[in-house]
């Protein structure tokens, strides 16, 4: 812990006398996960308390036993007692031993507890002194014991640049990610949400402001080309196979580009609403989700439609290819559905979240994942689509999900962090780093086969990290 004494001078006055009216106010819903801070006019913690009391009626009641016990021993007793007084002293010490076994139980119950706090001892400490506390703490537990959680303060703070530096200073390997300082890459005008990863660090970000653009990094260098236009409204998905990119927007079209040379190719026609989604199957079939509530396979030889998948009551906001030759599609009426790519057939319907099914991924092991406008990430068994895990970190809509080729698990979210996670050997994933950087919702995330994790955001800022 840390003690604060609030005779010092560089503790403001206002302070002093804010601090003494703490213990009035009412239990706020403040948790300190990794501190336990003290404030030197004596604030104590509601598990403190809870200690101090649980000693003091195992005193009293000790000492009413040892009372109890040398009153009898001063009174002749015979063995036929009558006396109404002498019964009720002997009922007394036989209760007095049950309530001393239940007070040590509750003892040891009160310091094994948590230690929660009735209000929050730092909210009127001034910014500076916090940033203080983050940064004399250990890295390791600024980001597994969950800091930025204890509040929207300590969750603005944790974001300043000092803190960051000190996080980008250690040795990310010790947390299971190499995470270096993310590449900041701007040009676009607008929201991104469509992003897609290609080949040799390249990669393609549609926005808001109609436009496509291509980028590749090498090391801390980034190179931007001319953006694509073509679209007439906001792109929401992007898809790459070999020399082709594939496009689609809210202008209800999916178009088709020549990576090369940044030619249009074909514009793909039939979807009554916005393009949501984009996936190059390995089947020769390029599939599009559409807020229509449709999937549309497109033969990526020619463009010809061949078939329409449909079962979804509103539109679709996510598609993934899984493996046994599967698709997976999420859409607004809050269910995940199951089709099979050779005859379109659904197989399954998963139910579960109570939201908006905004994004969809799939494992390397063939784990589907699956993230919400009800702020959870659910995990999903491949051979029977049984439910696994579910992941309940961010604080707001769950709009992006990647994995990488080592197993983690990269969760981006309206609440302007990024959550990576790892599974354990018991199976189960646990949070395992969280970054911070972005100054508005998450809306794309993408791994690139070396690792490198590309995440965009509704601020049309890009960041490699």
């Amino acid at each position: 812990g840390l003690a604060i004494n609030l005779t010092d001078p560089h503790v403001p006055a206002m302070a002093r006398r804010k601090s003494r009216r703490l213990s009035q106010q009412s239990p706020g819903p403040y948790e300190l996960p990794a501190l336990a801070l003290w404030a030197g006019n004596g604030l104590e913690t509601q598990a403190q308390r809870r200690v101090t009391q649980a000693k003091d009626c195992l005193t009293r009641l000790c000492n009413e036993r040892r009372n109890t016990m040398a009153k009898l021993k001063t009174m002749d007793v015979p063995e036929q007692c009558t006396d109404s007084r002498l019964l009720l002293l002997y009922k007394r010490l036989d209760s007095l031993v049950d309530e001393i076994t239940s007070a040590r139980l509750a003892l040891e119950t009160a310091i094994n507890a948590p230690v929660p706090c009735d209000v929050d001892p730092t909210e009127w400490l001034p910014d500076e002194l916090i940033i203080e506390i983050l940064l004399s703490l250990p890295c390791e537990t600024l980001w597994q014991k969950h800091c930025p959680r204890v509040c929207r303060r300590w969750y603005r703070l944790f974001g300043v640049p000092s803190v960051q530096r000190r996080l980008r200073s250690t040795r990310w390997e010790a947390y299971g990610l190499n995470v270096a300082r993310p590449t900041v890459l701007q040009g676009h005008e607008g929201a991104i949400r469509a992003l897609a990863v290609g080949p040799s660090g390249v990669f393609y970000t549609g926005s808001a402001d109609y436009t496509i653009r291509e980028w590749s990094t090498c090391g801390s260098s980034s190179t931007c080309k001319d953006p694509l236009r073509g679209h007439t409204d906001a792109l929401f998905a992007l898809a790459v196979s070999s020399d082709r990119i594939y496009s689609g927007a809210d202008d209800t079209h999916v178009k088709v580009w020549r990576a090369s040379s940044g030619e249009l190719i074909q514009t793909l026609t039939g979807h009554n609403a916005g393009i949501s989604s984009l996936i190059v199957g390995r089947d020769g079939h390029v599939y599009s989700g559409s807020f229509d509530g449709t999937v549309k396979v497109w033969s990526e030889k020619d463009g010809t439609l061949v078939r329409t998948l449909e079962g979804h009551t509103q539109g679709i906001s996510a598609i993934a290819l899984g493996k046994r030759n599967v698709l997976m599609s999420g859409s607004v009426d809050s269910t995940v559905r199951i089709w099979s790519c050779e005859t379109g057939e659904e197989l399954h319907t998963l139910y579960g979240h109570t939201n908006v099914v905004f994004s969809v991924a799939v494992g390397c092991d063939g784990t589907l994942f699956t993230g919400s406008a009800d702020c959870t990430v659910r995990v999903w068994r491949h051979d029977d689509w049984a439910p696994l895990q579910v992941l309940d970190t961010h604080k707001d809509f769950i709009y992006a999900l990647a994995v990488s080729k080592d197993g983690t698990l990269f969760t981006g979210s309206a609440d302007q962090a990024i959550h990576a996670w790892r599974r354990g050997k018991d199976g189960h994933f646990k949070l395992n780093v969280v970054l911070t950087g972005h100054n508005s919702e998450v809306l794309g995330l993408a791994v690139d086969d070396a690792g490198t994790l590309v995440s965009t955001s509704a601020d049309g800022l890009i960041r490699v990290w």
